[in-house]
């Protein structure tokens, strides 16, 4: 009768056991839930183990932004009755990409006045890429004065997150 009856414990200790493991791993699913969500920068820009010296940090690199910069120059001086010539720069000195999700826009303005306005969608702008143009501003159109301010301005609206806002305008004097 012994025998009969050590089977059914068997059992029943095999059924305690299943329910501990369980019972474990649905501790442990919580644990990590709770600190990604209570804790979740520890998760984020680095990874990096207690003993490892900070030289040693790697970075992640989806956390890498660009940032653009604007540059602009005239092509020549302008003598009287010429239109003005721009060459217009805008270069990607961050570390991250433009993806292309998001357009670029960027504008030419003579004393504040839009002379070019537009929407680029680059299909990726790395670490260190430049897209240059040159435009001819014609003085019949927008009747500028014979000196003042060109201004270059890149993503107005701050669609696209950078590391500096700031370098996204250049502009530079002009003189008949």
């Amino acid at each position: 009768m012994k025998a009969m009856n050590s089977k059914p414990n068997s059992n029943k200790a095999k059924s305690g056991n299943k329910k501990r493991l369980w019972m474990l791993i649905g501790v442990i699913l919580l644990g990590v839930v709770a600190l990604t969500y209570g804790r979740g920068e520890l998760f984020k820009g680095q990874l990096m183990r207690q003993d490892m010296p900070e030289s040693e940090i790697v970075e992640d690199t989806s956390a890498l932004l660009p940032d653009l910069v604007a540059k602009i120059e005239l092509v020549s001086p302008p003598s009287q009755g010429e239109n003005l010539k721009v060459m217009a720069t805008l270069e990607n000195l961050g570390p991250g990409a433009i993806d292309g999700k998001k357009p670029l826009e960027y504008s030419i303005k003579v004393n504040g006045k839009e002379v070019l306005a537009t929407k680029d969608s680059f299909t990726s702008m790395g670490k260190g890429d430049l897209f240059s143009f040159e435009y001819e501003i014609p003085r019949a159109i927008y009747e500028y004065k014979d000196d003042g301010v060109i201004t270059f301005e890149l993503d107005p609206k701050n669609l696209i997150k950078e590391i500096d806002e700031k370098s996204n305008d250049a502009e530079i004097n002009y003189e008949y």
